[in-house]
């Protein structure tokens, strides 16, 4: 069927990968309007679709019957998303947007630490394992939505690996900040519709140094965040940006994983 021609709840009947081969939709998943979206702007213009649509109250459905007894022996009840009360929903809101507008304001620092302390708060009164971002609201720009997703998600796994309070914390702070270099990019590239030029990617693939220079004399932000900041889409194949490292064999070339030719 043409993607165009797709409605909400029809049943992909293959597997949907990108171009790096990572799947982006798995068979016999009940798609919705971002899904489409999504397979519009990658250029993926027809898709097998399985007859019938799921049902919404038997998220089982389309499994098979062996597959659905297995779901339903192991099944374990969700625990917690994170769940922010009102003043703290407010808090992060107002807080997300004072970061991204006051890039220069002494009290960046500041702010950021204190929504990565509300973060840590709900995760741990909640000893959650999973987050709600669409609850956060905290605006209808993508980037402020992002920032925050990133930083609970990444501080809820850094929790599960045991890591120390203070190493979550800074994980959730890097994650706050890791697309600040983005308010460098020219609108139009950052919010275009479809999919950017090579020579408009180029440009968008430099938020990441840009973040990480906006940030880099800041006496109370440490050296773990920044590369955070300036590192979070490098990839372990070392085909990212904007170092391109190879881990983990190039991981000990530069202390500071600061490569100069970039900087």
């Amino acid at each position: 069927m043409r993607t165009r021609q797709l409605k909400p709840g029809m049943i992909i009947d293959q597997v949907i990968k990108d171009p790096t081969g990572r799947n982006l939709v798995v068979q016999g998943s009940a798609i919705d309007d971002y899904i489409i979206s999504s397979l519009l702007k990658l250029g993926i213009m027809s898709v097998y679709i399985r007859e019938g649509s799921a049902d919404p109250d038997d998220p089982d459905a389309i499994l098979s019957p062996k597959a659905a007894a297995m779901v339903k022996q192991l099944r374990t009840d969700d625990r917690s998303k994170v769940t922010l009360s009102d003043s703290v929903r407010q808090r992060v809101s107002t807080g997300v947007q004072y970061i991204f507008n006051n890039t220069n304001s002494e009290e960046l620092t500041q702010a950021t630490n204190q929504i990565a302390d509300s973060l840590m708060e709900a995760i741990n009164e909640n000893d959650a394992i999973a987050v709600d971002i669409s609850s956060l609201k905290t605006s209808d720009e993508y980037t402020f939505k992002h920032s925050v997703d990133v930083a609970t998600i990444s501080m809820i796994l850094a929790k599960q690996m045991k890591l120390p309070d203070n190493e979550i914390h800074d994980i959730g702070v890097s994650g706050l900040l890791h697309d600040i270099g983005k308010t460098m990019i020219p609108n139009e590239i950052l919010n275009k519709p479809g999919r950017l030029t090579d020579d408009e990617f180029n440009i968008m693939k430099k938020h990441s140094v840009y973040g990480y220079n906006m940030l880099k004399d800041r006496k109370d932000l440490n050296n773990s965040i920044l590369m955070g900041v300036l590192q979070h889409h490098e990839r372990i194949d070392g085909t990212g940006y904007p170092l391109g490292f190879d881990a983990p064999k190039n991981l000990s070339v530069c202390k500071d994983f600061v490569c100069r030719r970039c900087l």
